[in-house]
């Protein structure tokens, strides 16, 4: 009991220094002349770049290669000049194909480009979110041709960086780009580029299968058992479960009470993956987006791998705030998890027998239907 007051207490503690540095912040943007948030982006476009590309040798004939794909880099991106080829992805307990396409390009002028070079010249010069749609997109493309030959099983799996999930836009963009191909949403898995947040992946060892693990978190019936870091959570259209273009609403609890986020999934692949990204903003944040992927690790054993991103304003104080914000959300994030884990740890039986009784139910509507 008393731990539990003493980490109340912390907790309360990090947010009050959080408020007292948004106060801070406010005061000193309207007293300093601190330079554009244009030059900020950019040093943190190429402290990604440095991750992304630190296999990489550098040296002079990579700067020229650098400049000179610069230099034709709205030309290059054009969408038939991105060629993708396509590995395959096995789930060994899954029907279906899933498919990953990888980048390659050949430019008559320059000739063989490597992609990841060319990846890093598109951080550099703030082309990253465009670069992410065009490859949407071709991949799209591809998978409706497949589907046109009859192909049904296929569905694609894209990584996209942080910067194109947490844009207001990306969602209902994306929805349109499925709508126009009358390509289902289950077709189509997105995940966070990896290499670009690495120091922002949470693995946690769960005692459940998968799709048990998937489904204690994303039902709201279950979630609301465990959950210690929102007091309410649910879909605003009145599902029981989000999917791909659903916007939730989550109020927060304890000593985050007062904030709420407002989410929409770009990617809900059960029982493998989902990822959100924030709507509008919501203090401290002003970008967030997360990720949630599941392995099995054998009987009734399974790994949640939770990727994150976000951004913390206001700007003039970032780098202030942000350390401080990623260790109150880090700390709730651990208690969070380990609390689902005891809750499966007693209730993953229940939970799978409420997911043959769901299964039931749907296919006996299902053989309803005229």
């Amino acid at each position: 009991m008393h731990q539990g007051n003493h980490d109340a207490a912390s907790d309360g503690a990090a947010l009050l220094v959080v408020l007292l540095v948004f106060a801070l912040a406010v005061a000193m943007e309207h007293l300093s002349n601190l330079r554009s948030d244009a030059g900020r982006q950019q040093l943190l476009r190429r402290g990604f770049s440095m991750m992304r590309t630190s296999a990489l040798a550098h040296n002079a004939h990579s700067d020229i290669q650098q400049s000179l794909i610069a230099d034709h880099l709205d030309r290059l991106l054009h969408p038939d000049n991105l060629a993708l080829h396509f590995q395959p992805i096995i789930h060994t307990q899954r029907n279906g194909v899933q498919l990953e396409p990888l980048l390659r390009l050949t430019d008559p002028t320059l000739g063989r480009i490597n992609p990841e070079t060319f990846l890093l010249v598109c951080e550099l010069q703030g082309k990253t979110a465009e670069l992410d749609r065009v490859i949407v997109c071709n991949a799209l493309d591809h998978l409706c041709n497949w589907r046109a030959q009859g192909l049904d099983a296929v569905a694609i799996s894209v990584n996209v960086a942080p910067v194109t999930l947490m844009h207001e836009s990306f969602a209902p963009w994306l929805g349109l780009q499925l709508a126009q191909r009358g390509l289902p949403p289950r077709t189509l898995k997105l995940e966070m580029t990896e290499h670009a947040v690495i120091d922002r992946k949470l693995t946690f060892p769960m005692p459940a299968r998968a799709d048990v693990v998937f489904d204690a978190f994303h039902y709201h019936e279950w979630r609301c058992q465990w959950d210690s870091l929102v007091r309410r959570t649910s879909v605003e259209s009145g599902a029981p479960c989000p999917s791909v273009g659903a916007t939730t609403e989550n109020l927060g609890a304890g000593a985050l009470r007062a904030l709420s986020m407002r989410t929409q999934f770009v990617s809900y692949d059960r029982p493998v993956v989902a990822a959100a990204a924030m709507v509008g903003q919501s203090f401290p944040f002003t970008q967030w987006a997360a990720s949630m992927r599941h392995q099995e690790q054998g009987p009734h054993q399974s790994l949640l791998i939770y990727t994150y991103t976000f951004q913390v304003g206001p700007t003039a104080l970032r780098t202030v705030m942000e350390p401080v914000v990623d260790w109150v959300f880090v700390r709730k994030t651990r208690q969070r998890f380990r609390r689902l884990a005891r809750c499966l740890a007693v209730r993953a039986a229940d939970i799978a027998d409420w997911q043959q009784t769901q299964g039931a139910t749907q296919a006996a509507a299902q053989k309803a239907r005229p």
